[in-house]
């Protein structure tokens, strides 16, 4: 009886043990038996640090201060000084003994010479006859400042002057220093043509005369001269109202008609007719009191 309880006592104390041991062995691997939370489980640890706010992750926006830009005064715009117009009466002396021609050598065999001594200058380029023109190979038709005058722009004096090339010799086509007047160039004739009040002088490239014409009465109206036109081929002239054939002398005369100036007109194919705009004709061959139509 008493070795029957003793095993019994035995045998539940080998229970026991074991399920001690394998309590134990469950609470070292928890991964074996996940522990399932329930929904409404709240958590008994210490509370999250709370995550910063957007506010606090931003770098602060760094102020923009605009740098006014210096002030600066408008420059003032330069007007040129404008070259005192000479005494007419003075210019062909102090032309004649300023422009010298010098020497500088050869090219190719040919003399390169230069054309100097005006502290004005030569006239612009964007005058139509430009700063000078060539006449032949040995003479040069230069227009040297003289003068400014401000209008809608700066308008440039001259007074043309002749220099041969090769001796350096210089002469004036208008001896009168008058600025109006520019000398026409005619290559069929190989002549300059000077208009000085009613005279209309040809002249050869060195400035002797080689014919003189006088206009009619009536036929030169104040500075008609410088609306002096040549025809195409260089040997017909038209002065105010005057029609001049150079090579004949003959001429026909409009003045009568009008009292303005043909302007810039178109010349027929012969050069004796005439037609100017607007609804302008003039033609040599006809009757005086058709000469001019409008």
């Amino acid at each position: 009886m008493f070795k029957s309880l003793l095993l019994q006592v035995g045998r539940l104390a080998f229970v026991l043990a074991y399920a001690v041991l394998l309590g134990a062995c469950v609470r070292q691997s928890p991964a074996l038996f996940p522990t399932v939370m329930s929904p409404l489980h709240t958590s008994t640890s210490q509370p999250a640090k709370a995550t910063p706010t957007s506010a606090r992750l931003l770098s602060p926006i760094p102020t923009t201060h605009a740098t006014p830009l210096p002030t600066t005064a408008p420059t003032p715009r330069l007007e040129p000084t404008l070259k005192p117009t000479i005494n007419a009466s003075m210019l062909p002396d102090q032309l004649r003994s300023a422009i010298r021609l010098h020497a500088e050598g050869s090219l190719n065999n040919h003399p390169l010479r230069r054309v100097t001594g005006w502290d004005y200058g030569m006239r612009s380029t964007i005058y139509c006859d430009g700063s000078y023109r060539w006449l032949d190979n040995a003479h040069l038709l230069l227009y040297p400042v003289t003068g400014e005058e401000k209008g809608m722009g700066i308008d440039e004096y001259t007074l043309p002057i002749v220099i041969n090339l090769n001796n350096g010799n210089t002469w004036l086509p208008v001896a009168d220093g008058s600025t109006f007047s520019l000398p026409l160039w005619s290559d069929k004739l190989q002549q300059l043509i000077s208009i000085q009040g009613r005279q209309i002088l040809l002249l050869d490239p060195d400035g002797a005369v080689v014919q003189r014409y006088t206009g009619p009465a009536g036929a030169f109206a104040p500075n008609s001269d410088s609306n002096s036109l040549l025809s195409p081929s260089g040997q017909r002239l038209l002065t105010g109202y005057v029609w001049r054939d150079l090579t004949t002398g003959r001429t026909v005369d409009f003045s009568g008609q009008h009292k303005l100036t043909m302007g810039d007109p178109t010349w027929s194919s012969d050069e004796t007719r005439l037609f100017v705009c607007c609804f302008g004709f003039a033609d040599t061959k006809a009757l005086p009191k058709n000469n001019f139509a409008i």
